[in-house]
């Protein structure tokens, strides 16, 4: 390339209103061969106007796409991107569909900065292949799209919050309408608060009942997300890693919500088996209606019949099966049906069930000693198959007499716990 510059156009209408975002398009010229299409897009410096400047990109990417392209050189220009892993796969992507076609024509490499970190090859097109331009450049944009609506999910406005999270006291909370939701981190009567402010921020989310899940969850998703727990966490520094955490695997991230089919193992009223020692999360309130319950959801067939047809004790102190091999499910006070009973519920141990719910890691519980981390030979003394839950729970289903449910099954397979007689 001349003078050792790079060609690009730049869609320099887009750097008013979005301030540090603006959109290039390797450009052809005079003194550059013609370039592949590849189409980078920045950062939104907000997310308020994502939605806006949307529109303003496919239109100036779909009239480079389709018309002929302005002439304009940046010469020795830094790409700021979307972020390093999508920008290097929307370039690779881009590659990979002219390459498909192109395998017998030569292509001169030019190496492009996204930043000081990452260095992506740019293959320049040949003349002949200016026909695939408008593809590559709609398949671009797709994947940026895709990478910007995913960075405004549930699990990220979560983790942009994470920082500004303290913990509080408990003046003047005497009942559970005190608490939520006046006490968005809970509280403590300690003088020096000492509980994970971030993690119980989380606990006390109140989404919309009728919220759809992202997608199903099962016991693979939640052995693969187990093993993705950070190094380092430990019981009061979530918001350190809640970024992280809402970035996990297959669109996977703490905060969104998911459902979990599996078969109801045990129920726990931890206002009994606390002794009524109320949570931070619940603002320590020590009344009958301030406690979580505790729901084991497990995945072996088996152990659910032998469940249903002689119900097990289940003792947190003595964990056994029913406990070492399920997800914690918990509805809380402040979000769970008045139909939601512990006699209600203890009615359906062992049937198959659905649950709706946000993922959330408790943190914890992300230990050695309580996660027994789907291990095949658990210690005596874990009693819960992984740190991760459903918490807090939005809707619970479950398989109506005679049906053998799945994932797929449609929703008149399934009758809702308030309507279970």
């Amino acid at each position: 390339m001349p003078d050792g510059r790079r060609c690009f156009l730049g869609i320099q209408s887009l750097a008013a209103p979005l301030g540090e975002a603006v959109v290039f398009l390797p450009l052809a010229d005079s003194r550059c061969p013609s370039s592949s299409g590849l189409l980078v897009l920045t950062t939104f410096p907000s997310e308020r106007r994502a939605s806006s400047a949307l529109a303003m990109i496919v239109q100036q990417a779909a009239r480079f796409a389709f018309s002929p392209p302005l002439r304009r050189r940046r010469p020795d220009a830094d790409i700021m991107s979307c972020s390093d892993f999508v920008t290097t796969h929307i370039f690779l992507l881009t590659a990979v569909f002219h390459q498909s076609r192109i395998a017998s024509v030569p292509q001169k490499v030019v190496f492009v900065r996204a930043s000081p970190s990452v260095r992506i090859p740019v293959y320049e097109e040949n003349p002949m292949l200016r026909k695939f331009r408008p593809v590559s450049v709609l398949l671009s944009i797709g994947v940026c799209l895709t990478n910007i609506w995913a960075q405004n999910d549930r699990a990220h406005q979560l983790a942009s919050q994470a920082s500004s999270q303290v913990s509080a006291g408990c003046e003047a909370v005497n009942t559970t309408a005190d608490c939520h939701p006046g006490k968005p981190t809970g509280c403590s009567h300690a003088a020096h608060p000492r509980y994970d402010p971030y993690l119980n921020f989380l606990k006390n989310q109140t989404p919309a009942r009728d919220l759809a899940p992202d997608r199903m969850l099962d016991v693979t998703d939640f052995t693969s997300i187990e093993d993705k727990i950070p190094q380092g966490m430990d019981r009061a520094h979530h918001a350190q890693f809640a970024s992280q955490l809402a970035d996990l695997s297959n669109g996977i991230g703490e905060g969104n919500i998911y459902a979990v089919v599996g078969y109801l193992y045990f129920v726990e009223n931890t206002a009994i088996t606390s002794h009524h020692r109320g949570e931070t999360c619940n603002c320590q309130l020590r009344s009958n209606n301030s406690f979580d319950y505790h729901l084991g959801i497990g995945f072996d067939p088996a152990l659910a019949k032998e469940i249903r047809t002689n119900p097990l004790v289940h003792d947190p102190q003595n964990p056994g099966p029913a406990e070492q091999t399920s997800i914690v499910a918990e509805m809380t006070p402040h979000t769970r049906d008045p139909k939601w009973t512990v006699p209600r519920l203890n009615r359906q141990r062992g049937k198959q069930v659905k649950v709706v719910g946000q993922l959330m890691l408790d943190n914890v519980h992300a230990n050695s000693t309580d996660d027994c981390a789907f291990s095949e030979d658990p210690t005596q003394r874990c009693w819960r198959a992984s740190a991760w839950e459903i918490h807090p729970l939005l809707q619970f289903f479950v398989c109506k007499t005679g049906k053998n449910c799945t994932a797929s099954s449609s929703d008149t397979d399934w009758v809702r716990l308030e309507d279970v007689q």
